[in-house]
């Protein structure tokens, strides 16, 4: 079945038993033989991991561990069952403690701000994320915030599609403009585990444009902190050939606009 469109990509993560069948049906549908056989043990031994440690897996908020739940931890750990399992108990940590699912900032000043923007599909069908690397400033105290800004958005946005697909999510990371002053080395190690470590398979790609000549010192200290899986999803490309991972007509104009701010209400970011 087809991806549902972007407008969607807002509902609860918790989905609706017609949901949920597309959901398993779409992940499901490309899993290999070996996959599927690997899946039916990981499931059991998980269980029982759980069940030993006391660790309640039952009814938990907006994490229904469906099998294309657990295939996702299963292929992040290239199938072997007790890396998964190690994976996984750790994320049901990690939800307990932060509570993601209640994560919730629409009003984060990077949406007025237009830092972080939400449109379209690539040529995959991936939903795509732009950030504007320019406009994030004065963030030496905000970590919180951006913290549960990349909850609310992996929650409430990008998980609930990936729900739906087998396809995920392409981040833009634009850096016309780009000075050291935007640069956040705590925030973007937040971001690179998060996802790593508890939204596997969600990532497509990251699409890196217009970097300047000094990034490449930067870049080597960001991806010490990110998977060798991960890294090899990273693509340094020019603004010119965006076009051959996105549809033309998905990409924002503001892309390919004048280096210019946008204006904001500050009683607004407020």
């Amino acid at each position: 079945p087809p991806p549902p469109s972007p407008s969607t990509t807002t509902t609860s993560f918790s989905s609706s038993l017609s949901g949920e069948v597309v959901r398993l049906m779409s992940l499901l549908e490309g899993a290999t033989d070996e996959e599927l056989n690997v899946l039916e043990t990981f499931k059991e031994a998980f269980k029982a991991k759980a069940l030993s440690t006391s660790t309640p897996i039952d009814n938990l908020p907006n994490f229904p561990l469906a099998d294309a739940d657990y295939l996702r931890f299963l292929r992040a750990r290239k199938l072997v069952v007790v890396d998964a399992i190690a994976m996984l108990m750790e994320t049901l940590k990690f939800r307990e403690k932060e509570k993601p699912f209640a994560a919730h900032a629409p009003e984060h000043p990077s949406f007025y701000t237009g830092e972080v923007v939400v449109k379209g599909l690539d040529n995959d069908g991936s939903l795509v994320m732009y950030v504007r690397c320019r406009l994030h400033l004065d963030y030496s105290d905000k970590l919180d915030s951006y913290k549960q800004l990349v909850l609310h958005c992996a929650e409430k946005i990008l998980v609930p599609y990936v729900a739906h697909s087998t396809r995920g999510s392409c981040f833009v990371f634009d850096c016309l403009g780009l000075a050291m002053a935007n640069i956040d080395y705590q925030f973007l190690k937040y971001l690179a585990l998060t996802f790593k470590n508890h939204y596997p398979e969600c990532l497509k790609k990251i699409l890196i444009i217009d970097s300047p000549w000094w990034f490449s010192p930067c870049f080597k200290i960001i991806s010490s902190v990110i998977d060798p899986v991960t890294v090899k999803k990273i693509l340094f490309i020019p603004r010119a050939q965006l076009s051959d991972y996105i549809p033309q007509e998905e990409i924002p104009k503001f892309v390919y606009a004048p280096l210019k701010p946008p204006k904001v209400e500050k009683a607004k970011v407020k």
